[in-house]
Parts: structure tokens; C-alpha cells; sequence
């Protein structure tokens, strides 16, 4: 490897650091002309890579027009993961203690849509470099062949293209209560423009995949916006315990399909319900402790990439710090409704 692009990455990813701690924005690369502003619309985009050796990752992401990086959040499960992370708004960085086979990211991108978006990966055999655009990754998603054997997918976050808002801690609801939401949609365009479309959303047990409730209602909205505006939903949740789905869905004919996935727990303060909630409990422990319900570590390859996604954030419209549940899995588990986050 050539030493001195070796050095370059490692200051300006010490200047990164140096950055994110102090609390100070400021141009890391000369070359990249990213300030503070707040420009054009926010979305959430995933990076994400694996190798079929473990390799010890060190990496930049930088931008090339007026932008902002915020919420950065590791994808990998080692232990070192979020302190080995981090962002001071102008670039984004990673320098991991540890080998591992998969790796990646979810950040929050506001700059325009054309927006060229550089990301520099590293190890001690490998200097690869990465080039696309906002518009690219949510419009279609890129994928990249690396030279070690691996591949790099660059992607639009599960569900941020349809976003949950809700105003209230936790997905557990009580019988005969409403569901009570602002469904957000954030689609981009090429160019911004106002569409009409029709907001569907379904109820179905988890379990059977039965639909027990549907409904929907008209919207207006605008593309590429800078705050996309919440579309108020209301509902009567089953009268039945259980876990369900709630499946919602933006059609138009301007825009692409959108789609966002909430599960929620309905419960009674009978015997079974304290069942689910115990259940319920014990795949939250499961889940902290990186293993599945069944106590098996779970899979961190590029097989993943595929899964299907059954939540991805909800946010409370109000409270001091906002709730995000991340990118769900299915396990083979004999339990309703365990997910993996």
C-alpha cells in the first residue's frame, strides 16, 4: 500500500475525531466544500460492507456540495461498535479497534439531492475509494464490487422513504385502545414537485397474516421537502390480545410505491396477557445481549442484506430524546412477534 495515502486517511481521520470531541465544524479536506448549513432535504441512508476475511475497517464519508451528517449509528454488533463511530457534520468516520467480517452505518444526509458523496475504506492491504450521489442511493440503491472480494451496498435507511411518527414511549397497547400516529412521507425527485396520492394502511396478526382492519385516506405533499409534513392517522386497534402488523403504503402515480411496517403488542391484564408480556420482556433481553430468543448469535454477513424489514424507526412527536427502532429480522422462533433490532 502506498504509505502516504495511508498517513493522509489516518489525519484526516484524527481530524475528524479531533473535531467530533471539541464540538468544532470546519472543513476536513480542502478538496470538500462542506459547511454548516442546513440544505435541501434529510434522509437516512445505509452504508453497509462485508469481506470474506475479517479485516480491520478505517473509513471517511465526506460530501462535496453545502450538507450535513447527524444520527450516525453503527450497523456492526462488535463490541467496540459506537465508540469507534462518530461524525462532526462535515464527514463522518470510522476506526475500528477490531477485525470483523461485516460492517456498516446509518446517517442522516441533508444536502441536495445532487449531492456527490465520497466515502474512503481502508485496512492495511486495501485503499479503496467510493463515489455516487444522494439522487443514485434513493432512487435505486448502488452496490459496489471491493477489491478484496467483498461488496459495498449504499442504500436508503428501511422505512425513512415512509416515516412513524408517534406520540408515546413503547408499541405495547391495552384492549380497546386507538392507534394514533403522523405518517411522514419524504419521497425525492429529481426536481421538487407537489403530488396527490392515496395513504393505505392494514392490520393483520403477526402469526397467521390475516387482515383484520384496513383503511385509508387521500394525501398531498411535496417532494424533496426540507420538513415533510405528517399525515394524521387514527384507528381502533383489535379487540382480540395478540401481535399485529400494521402494514401502510403511499401509492401515486408520480412517485413510486412507499412502504413502512410498525408491530405492535395488544394486551389485556388477564393471565394471557401477561404471558406476551413476558415473552415480549424476555426477547427485549435477548435482544440487548446481541443473541436471538433461542440464544444464538446472529448471523453478521452480507446474507442479511435481503431481510425483511418489519420496523425501522418510530419517533415520538414530542418528549426530550426521540425513540428509533431499528431495522428488523424475522427469527425462527416459536414466539409471536420477536424481532431483532
Amino acid at each position: 500500500m502506498d504509505a502516504r495515502r495511508w498517513n493522509s486517511l489516518i489525519l484526516r481521520l484524527a481530524l475528524g475525531c479531533l473535531c467530533a470531541a471539541t464540538g468544532r465544524t470546519g472543513t476536513v479536506s480542502a478538496e470538500l466544500r462542506g459547511t454548516d448549513s442546513r440544505t435541501g432535504p434529510t434522509v437516512r441512508l445505509r452504508f453497509e460492507w462485508g469481506n470474506p476475511q475479517p479485516q480491520q475497517w478505517h473509513g471517511l464519508l465526506e460530501m462535496d456540495a453545502k450538507g450535513r451528517f447527524s444520527r450516525l449509528r453503527s450497523l456492526s454488533l462488535e463490541a467496540d461498535s459506537e465508540a469507534t463511530i462518530g461524525t462532526n457534520g462535515q464527514t463522518a468516520w470510522i476506526s475500528r479497534r477490531f477485525s470483523r467480517i461485516y460492517d456498516g452505518f446509518d446517517v442522516d444526509v441533508t444536502a441536495p439531492v445532487d449531492t456527490r458523496l465520497i466515502l474512503t475504506l481502508q485496512t492495511e492491504q486495501v485503499d479503496q475509494r467510493f463515489e455516487t450521489t444522494v439522487w443514485e442511493v434513493c432512487r435505486a440503491g448502488v452496490t459496489f464490487s471491493m477489491a478484496d472480494g467483498g461488496r459495498l451496498v449504499i442504500r436508503r435507511a428501511p422505512g425513512d422513504a415512509l416515516r412513524v411518527r408517534m406520540d408515546r414511549p413503547h408499541l405495547v397497547y391495552a384492549v380497546g385502545e386507538r392507534f394514533a400516529a403522523h405518517i411522514q412521507p419524504n419521497p425525492l425527485t429529481r426536481d421538487p414537485v407537489e403530488v396527490s396520492g392515496e395513504l393505505n394502511w392494514t392490520v393483520s396478526e403477526a402469526r397467521s397474516g390475516e387482515p383484520v382492519l384496513a383503511g385509508g385516506r387521500s394525501a398531498t405533499l411535496s417532494t424533496n421537502s426540507a420538513a415533510p409534513t405528517g399525515i394524521p392517522v387514527q384507528f381502533p386497534l383489535p379487540a382480540d390480545e395478540g401481535v399485529y402488523d400494521i402494514r401502510f403504503s403511499l401509492t401515486s402515480p408520480q412517485l413510486p410505491v412507499l412502504r413502512s411496517e410498525v408491530q405492535v403488542v395488544v394486551l389485556s391484564g388477564g393471565a394471557r396477557g401477561r404471558s406476551i408480556a413476558s415473552e415480549t420482556v424476555s426477547a427485549a433481553a435477548g435482544l440487548g445481549s446481541g443473541k436471538s430468543s433461542d440464544g444464538r448469535q446472529p448471523r453478521n454477513s452480507l446474507s442479511s442484506f435481503g431481510s425483511e424489514t418489519l420496523v425501522d424507526r418510530v419517533v415520538p412527536d414530542r418528549g426530550p430524546s426521540p425513540r428509533e427502532i431499528g431495522a428488523g429480522r424475522r427469527l425462527q422462533s416459536t414466539r409471536p412477534g420477536v424481532e431483532r433490532a
